[in-house]
């Protein structure tokens, strides 16, 4: 879908294709294992080079809704787990390395405005798709969609 918002599942699968590539996918199990609880907020924290952006790169292809990523862990020790397909593309994902965000600024003030804007760009374009379906629907099927918010009512 958008860069930040549910990415697609690319930067994981050149990951797999690597020849260094390590299955570290049974972090997904102990991840599905805090979903929902007072443990769910995890930090992964390793050093340099150890492998933080393809875990995330992973998390994000395993969890995002914007694709099917079956196939990718089909091959993995995740496909074992009981828990495999009770969270496989259920949710939406916001995926941010903030490295890449912290080098392109200068200040934490600088990259938390960036990263605002980088993320709002992708919810829009969410937004006008989503637009653009309905306006269809609407035209093809005589639908009447109604959007309440807290300034506006628009009827289509």
């Amino acid at each position: 879908m958008g860069i930040y918002l549910n990415p697609e599942s690319e930067r994981f699968q050149k990951s797999l294709h690597s020849e260094i590539y390590i299955d570290k996918s049974e972090l997904i199990h102990k991840t599905n294992e805090v979903l929902n609880t007072e443990q769910r907020y995890i930090c992964v924290s390793r050093p340099r080079r150890f492998g933080k952006s393809m875990a995330l790169n992973m998390l994000s292809a395993y969890y995002g809704c914007g694709e099917d990523t079956d196939m990718l862990f089909r091959n993995l020790k995740i496909n074992t787990a009981l828990t495999y397909k009770n969270n496989l593309n259920k949710y939406d994902v916001i995926a941010v390395n903030m490295q890449e965000f912290l080098s392109g600024t200068g200040s934490i003030n600088d990259m938390l405005e960036k990263l605002k804007k980088y993320i709002i760009f992708d919810l829009m374009e969410i937004i006008k798709y989503v637009w653009r379906v309905l306006h269809v629907r609407s035209r093809r099927f005589g639908n009447v969609f109604w959007f309440y918010g807290r300034r506006s009512k628009m009827a289509m």
